[in-house]
């Protein structure tokens, strides 16, 4: 069936069920959606999306994770993938057939037919700062991983997810330090930045820049001096990590021995991992 039949076989379905039930449904739908759908992630609103894609794209994905496999003969296919753990999807569904239909509903009669595409000038001018370009490597498209300031050193640390470098740049953006990362770097777990001297900290790779679920990132050392010359140790303190994107170390337990607290984003999976 073709996508265009079956937008139409579920306008007829939805019209029918609209027609057949009382005139607040669609507020009933509402307080669902806020129920079921704004326990786990912050409610969208219908008008953000087209029709076509809450009835045939982000619905189908969102019913598996309530336990509902298929709408009105429609399936909904469960994602196999190896970030999903044992137990993600529930064994039975958490709501009536009933209730999901309000939702889906909702959202189909609420959203329009198609989106208003606006393009809005962007401008170039500021009227309180001063537009400086730093000298920088164009071997390949700006793809920037990383970016931090260091105000006790004067300095702005950039790392570069697909030439797979970290560079060190002064107060007059000059380019200063370099070093070279085994895979995307995404965080370093600096501490107190607000004074001048050597930075030792952990540097956090997250593996391949394509949102891919893989576990290749990793944990290493790494020390920026005062001259801004960056050294990175080529000992790996953690390795095989899913996909991680944040770092924070803190004593959690007391012990005298900074922990990591890594948090990952995988397809479907965000979570925080102390290590």
């Amino acid at each position: 069936m073709s996508i265009r039949s079956q937008i139409y076989l579920f306008g007829l379905i939805l019209f029918v069920y609209a027609c057949s039930s009382p005139p607040k449904k669609n507020e009933d739908g509402k307080q669902l959606a806020k129920t079921y759908c704004g326990s786990c992630h912050l409610l969208p609103l219908p008008s953000q999306l087209n029709k076509e894609t809450w009835l045939l794209d982000v619905l189908p994905k969102m019913g598996p994770r309530l336990g509902i496999h298929s709408f009105q003969g429609m399936p909904y296919p469960i994602q196999h993938l190896a970030s999903v753990p044992e137990g993600y999807y529930p064994s039975q569904p958490v709501m009536t057939k009933e209730d999901w239909a309000k939702i889906v509903s909702y959202f189909y009669e609420e959203a329009p037919d198609s989106l208003e595409q606006i393009d809005q000038p962007i401008s170039t001018q500021l009227d309180r700062f001063e537009v400086k370009t730093p000298k920088y490597p164009a071997t390949s498209p700006p793809v920037t991983s990383y970016v931090k300031i260091d105000p006790g050193n004067h300095a702005v640390y950039l790392a570069h997810g697909q030439d797979l470098k970290l560079r060190s740049y002064n107060q007059r953006l000059q380019l200063i330090g370099e070093a070279q990362t085994p895979d995307v770097m995404v965080d370093i777990g600096f501490q107190d930045l607000s004074k001048p001297g050597l930075r030792t900290a952990t540097l956090l790779t997250m593996g391949a820049l394509t949102p891919l679920d893989v576990t290749h990132g990793s944990l290493q050392r790494v020390a920026i001096d005062e001259k801004l010359k960056i050294t990175l140790s080529s000992q790996v303190l953690i390795d095989s990590l899913p996909r991680p994107v944040n770092l924070q170390e803190a004593d959690l337990n007391n012990d005298g021995k900074l922990d990591f607290v890594i948090s990952r984003t995988w397809t479907v999976v965000t979570q925080l991992a102390p290590r």
